[in-house]
């Protein structure tokens, strides 16, 4: 069996370096020389590459079914003694659980072993459950209008029993991590792309004068804001919080013209598509006029592609 490609990369450290500085160029540089399958080494560790729509949509529609992420997201699962961690979990409990935070969202890298056990990275565990717990005995003394917490708190795992006091903090990190954090790394990106092209962010201040003269807008009149909606959708195509998504495959497939085999660890670069001219012309350029309706399903993947 032939394996893919493989990256050049210095000895012991393979493609560290690289990976340390643009993924995305990275990404984008082997999928030009070597196609939709490639291989790269980090230290010890190879992993395979897929990229383009095709890699999108395999992620979309067999994702569930033909990878895991317990491998790089279970232990930190573990660190709080649940396995109720959906990037970790996989087949019918993450569906299941998958299918039960949803509402919960609608409106809005591994650490290293030493790391894990120093006092500051524990300190910072006790603190966050601390926090938690306190998050859910407000909600469990009054209900707080139907979010993710009250959501998580009258759930029920497939066996039919609630979930655990471990299960409901790492839900609520989870929230955090594709929430939050995720929301201030995009509001960074693009505050730094306005300030790099200051016609658009001329635009961008009109269209807001505009919106505020007569007094405080409501929800839905933001849906008039095009020079604002689209300065935020290409900052997300530009500068993606998660340009890959790692997996590992827990069968024999084929991709690409090559056999990927079980337990070969995965990252499928959902960020390639973001940068091919024939979906995006001129794609380094920051334009806010794009017409995001007439791309293809799978191709812009802000936030990874996920099988429902």
């Amino acid at each position: 069996m032939m394996a893919p490609p493989l990256v050049q990369g210095l000895p012991l450290l393979g493609n560290a370096l690289a990976l340390r500085g643009d993924i995305t160029a990275f990404m984008m540089t082997g999928y030009r020389r070597y196609g939709s399958v490639f291989r790269m080494r980090v230290l010890r560790k190879e992993y395979v590459i897929l990229g383009g729509i095709d890699a999108n949509r395999l992620l979309s529609r067999e994702g569930n079914t033909l990878f895991t992420g317990k491998g790089f997201f279970g232990g930190f699962a573990q660190q709080f003694d649940t396995d109720s961690f959906l990037p970790a979990m996989e087949g019918q409990p993450h569906n299941h659980l998958r299918k039960i935070l949803r509402p919960g969202y609608s409106k809005e890298a591994v650490a290293p072993r030493l790391m894990l056990r120093s006092r500051r990275y524990q300190t910072a565990r006790a603190k966050t459950r601390e926090f938690l717990m306190q998050l859910i005995d407000l909600h469990l003394e009054q209900s707080q209008g139907g979010d993710l917490v009250d959501i998580a708190l009258a759930a029920r795992n497939l066996e039919g029993d609630a979930y655990t006091d471990d299960d409901l903090v790492i839900m609520g990190i989870g929230a955090y991590v594709a929430g939050m954090d995720t929301l201030a790394n995009t509001l960074s990106f693009m505050l730094y792309a306005l300030l790099k092209h200051p016609d658009v962010l001329q635009q961008v201040r009109a269209e807001a004068d505009q919106l505020f003269a007569n007094g405080t807008p409501k929800l839905g009149d933001l849906r008039g804001m095009t020079a604002l909606h689209g300065a935020a959708v290409e900052t997300l195509r530009l500068y993606m919080i998660a340009p890959v998504t790692l997996r590992t495959a827990l069968k024999d497939f084929e991709f690409g013209g090559y056999t990927i085999g079980a337990g070969t660890d995965v990252m499928v670069a959902n960020c390639i598509t973001h940068f091919l001219p024939e979906y995006f012309p001129d794609p380094t350029q920051f334009d806010i006029t794009r017409n995001f309706s007439a791309v293809p399903a799978n191709v812009f993947t802000p936030f990874t592609e996920e099988s429902p």
